[in-house]
């Protein structure tokens, strides 16, 4: 059985996920509660895609985030 076309997923292409990237980081790093946890959904939605895991490793302030809200969820 094979998928229909639209349900094909495209590459995402690093000058279109970068600045995205860059953004959520930003965002999960501030002190405004509301931009971390959207940029929280955001990253929870697109990291089961390949190439978004690989460009987030590459940015040590969406993980050092991570670190840092971590303790603050249990």
């Amino acid at each position: 059985m094979s998928m229909p076309s639209s349900a094909v997923r495209a590459s995402i292409q690093q000058w279109q996920l970068q600045p995205l990237l860059n953004y959520l980081s930003v965002c999960v790093q501030g002190t405004v509660q509301h931009k971390r946890d959207v940029a929280v959904q955001c990253l929870e939605a697109i990291l089961p895609r390949h190439e978004v895991r690989q460009a987030v490793w590459a940015i040590p302030g969406i993980v050092s985030g991570f670190e840092t809200l971590l303790p603050s969820v249990t």
